[in-house]
């Protein structure tokens, strides 16, 4: 598994003119919902200069289909299969159901440490657009997305 960018390669720069660090501007590359359990996903995509939106754990339903209503959406939604909202368990990838009822094309990337055909089939039922297993390199995910 590759590693994430440290922070400091992805927002400085060195100049050897003049020997000095150098602020890089930081430019969005895309604007990403993440929902995934226990990881630091979304931490690694903003340090490549995504915007990434994260769900409130008490109110993931709620947050989701709040994202999925705006009027700017966002580029691609990324869901992690095992969720909770206000400490219950929902069915598995039932968020990306949620999703699809208020925005039905952006894309979806469904990521799960289940890799059964059952659990795949239903990511793709609630209406993912891709799938991957857990873990997964930073860099294969951005390439999906």
């Amino acid at each position: 598994m590759a590693s994430y960018k440290a922070e400091i390669d992805v927002m400085t720069t060195f100049d050897s003119e003049d020997n000095s660090w150098r602020k890089r501007e930081k430019r969005n590359i895309g604007s990403l919902y993440v929902y995934q359990a226990n990881s630091d996903l979304a931490a690694g995509l903003a340090m490549l200069s995504y915007t990434v939106t994260t769900p409130p754990a008490n109110k993931l339903i709620e947050s989701a289909i709040s994202v999925a209503r705006r009027t700017k959406k966002v580029d691609a939604y990324i869901i992690d299969s095992l969720a909770s909202d206000n400490g219950g368990m929902i069915a598995p990838f039932s968020l990306i159901g949620y999703i699809r009822v208020y925005d039905p094309s952006t894309p979806i990337l469904a990521l799960s440490y289940d890799c059964s055909p059952e659990t795949v089939k239903a990511a793709f039922r609630y209406g993912a657009t891709s799938f991957l297993p857990r873990p997964q390199s930073l860099e294969l995910i951005q390439s999906v997305v």
